[in-house]
C-alpha cells in the first residue's frame, strides 16, 4: 500500500494519474454531450432522459456516479496542476513566445494555457452544477422539468456568451488533453502520437461544436419552454 502511494506521489505516477483521470473524464464528457442531444427532441424527451439517471439503481446510481465523478475531478486537478509546476521549475530558460511550435514540437497554444483553461473549466464546473443540478433537486418533485430550466437560461444572451467561451475553451483544453493523456500512460510510440495528436485536434473541434451547437439552437430558434408539470 506505501508503495502504491510513494508511486502516486512520484512524476511518473501523477502523469499516469492525469492520463488515466484524463480519460475517464472524457469518457463522462461524450456521455454527457449524447444526454444533452436529447434536447432537439424536445421536453419528453430530455425530460425522461433525466428521469431515468435519477431513478436508475433505485436512485442510489446516480449519486454514487457524482461523488465518483467529483473524486475524478479532484485527483486530475491535483495531479495536472502538480506535474505543470514541476515543468515550469525545472525549465530554467521561459519560452520567448507563446505561440504553436513547428510540426516536431508538441507546444502549442493549447499545451501552454491549459492550468488556465482547466481553471476555467472547473470554475463553470462549480456554476453549471448550481444552475442545473442543485437547481432542479431543490425544486419540488411534481415542479421539475429540468428542459424548462434549460431553455430558460439559453434565452438569455449573457449566459449563451459564458457557455460558448467556456465551450472554446473546452476545445483547446482538449486538443492537448487527449492525445496527452495517452503520452501520459506511456503510449508515445511515434507512429501512434501522430494519429493521435490529429484525432486530438478533430476531437476537440467536434465536442466543442457539440455542445456549444445547443445554446445557440435555443436561442436563435426560440425553442419555446412548457407549463410547470409539463413532460
Amino acid at each position: 500500500m506505501i508503495n502504491i502511494v510513494s508511486a502516486a506521489h512520484s512524476s511518473v505516477g501523477k502523469k499516469i494519474v492525469t492520463g488515466l483521470t484524463g480519460l475517464a473524464l472524457i469518457l463522462f464528457i461524450l456521455v454527457h454531450l449524447a444526454g444533452n442531444l436529447t434536447l432537439y427532441f424536445g421536453a419528453s424527451a430530455f425530460n425522461g432522459y433525466a428521469a431515468f439517471l435519477e431513478e436508475i439503481g433505485h436512485h442510489m446510481l446516480l449519486p454514487v456516479a457524482e461523488v465518483c465523478l467529483a473524486a475524478v475531478f479532484l485527483f486530475h486537478i491535483v495531479a495536472g496542476v502538480s506535474v505543470a509546476l514541476r515543468r515550469r521549475e525545472a525549465r530554467t530558460v521561459p519560452y520567448y513566445k507563446a505561440a504553436d511550435a513547428a510540426h516536431t514540437s508538441t507546444k502549442t497554444s493549447s499545451s501552454l494555457t491549459m492550468i488556465w483553461t482547466g481553471s476555467g473549466l472547473f470554475v463553470f464546473l462549480i456554476l453549471h452544477i448550481l444552475q442545473f443540478r442543485i437547481a432542479n433537486v431543490m425544486t419540488p418533485p411534481a415542479q421539475r422539468n429540468l428542459y424548462n430550466l434549460v431553455v430558460n437560461v439559453f434565452h438569455q444572451p449573457l449566459y449563451v456568451g459564458i457557455y460558448t467561451l467556456v465551450m472554446l475553451g473546452l476545445g483547446l483544453h482538449l486538443r492537448h488533453g487527449f492525445w496527452s493523456a495517452f503520452q501520459s500512460l506511456g503510449l508515445n510510440n511515434k507512429r501512434i502520437l501522430p494519429f493521435l495528436y490529429g484525432f486530438a485536434v478533430l476531437f476537440a473541434v467536434v465536442i466543442a461544436l457539440g455542445f456549444l451547437a445547443i445554446p445557440i439552437y435555443m436561442y436563435t430558434a426560440g425553442v419555446a419552454t412548457l407549463p410547470v408539470g409539463g413532460h
